[in-house]
């Protein structure tokens, strides 16, 4: 099947675009591996990203050119990676951990906020339900009395039934 030039050209730009989403990935790992220092967590990591980036890979290869891999794609992938990391690498790292802050300066006075108020519901609660614990208690002692009563059989029904029995 023959490609013509541009065509070409094109799919070896569309590849160079998928190899720098695969280091804008690992990036985004390369900053929640420096938060996160846990040894199972980073192993973890690694699996998931190197899947993800294969994933990536693989899409970046599959919409460019239909799936057909062909010898340029590859280097293609690996130029759109160096290129990446050269030149738009540390501009992005910074630009995320900023959004990152920024997120964290506005969540944590959000989640203070919902924490006291879970305590002031918690606060308001505690005297409400008070009166409905108190009748609680009432109806089992009362569900306790019946049970007696109806042990005790107050209620004789075989006389009753002598009673209104037809001679």
């Amino acid at each position: 099947m023959e490609i013509s030039v541009s065509a070409e050209a094109l799919v070896f730009l569309k590849t160079v675009l998928g190899g720098a989403v695969c280091g804008m990935i690992f990036d985004i790992y390369r900053i929640l591996k420096s938060v996160k220092k846990s040894m199972f967590m980073i192993e973890a990591g690694d699996i998931i990203v190197w899947i993800v980036v294969a994933m990536m890979s693989f899409f970046a290869v599959f919409f460019a050119n239909s799936g057909e891999v062909r010898w340029y794609e590859i280097v293609a992938l690996f130029t759109g990676f160096v290129l990446y990391t050269v030149s738009v690498s540390k501009y992005f790292i910074t630009f995320v951990k900023f959004i990152a802050k920024t997120l964290k300066l506005t969540l944590v006075p959000v989640v203070r906020l919902l924490k006291a108020v879970k305590n002031i519901g918690l606060f308001i609660f505690s005297y409400v339900k008070k009166p409905f614990v108190f009748v609680e208690i009432c109806l089992k002692l009362q569900k306790k009395r019946f049970r007696f009563i109806k042990n005790q059989q107050i209620f004789d029904f075989r006389r009753l039934k002598r009673i209104f029995r037809k001679n």
